[in-house]
C-alpha cells in the first residue's frame, strides 16, 4: 500500500494526538509532568517494524507499554496499537509515583 504525502501526515497527527492522550492522563494520575515529542511512522511488516524500535531502544531498557486502541466509523471497526518504550529512568520515576517498588 502506497500512502501520499497528505495521508502520511494525517496518520502522523492522529498519532500523535492519541500519544499525547494517553501521556497527559498518565502524567495527570501522577501528578507529573511528561513531554512528548512527535511520533514517526512506520508501515511495513510487523516484524519489520518491532525490529527496528527493539534495536534501537534496547539498551535504553526492556519494558514497553503496549496500549490497543479500538476504533468504529460507521459500520467499520479497527485496531490500533501504541508503543511507549520509556527510559529506564524515566519508568522507575513513574513506578514510584505509583507506590511501586523498584
Amino acid at each position: 500500500m502506497r500512502l501520499r504525502a497528505i495521508e502520511i501526515s494525517a496518520i502522523k497527527e492522529i498519532g500523535n494526538i492519541m500519544a499525547s492522550s494517553y501521556v497527559n492522563a498518565i502524567a495527570s494520575m501522577l501528578n507529573m509532568t511528561i513531554s512528548v515529542s512527535i511520533p514517526d511512522i512506520c508501515i511495513d511488516m510487523v516484524g519489520a517494524v518491532l525490529n527496528v524500535p527493539m534495536i534501537r531502544f534496547s539498551d535504553v531498557g526492556d519494558k514497553v507499554l503496549f496500549i490497543e486502541n479500538k476504533f468504529k466509523m460507521s459500520d467499520n471497526y479497527f485496531t490500533s496499537h501504541i508503543l511507549m518504550i520509556p527510559e529506564m529512568s524515566s519508568l522507575k520515576k513513574i513506578l514510584v509515583r505509583l507506590g511501586l517498588e523498584v
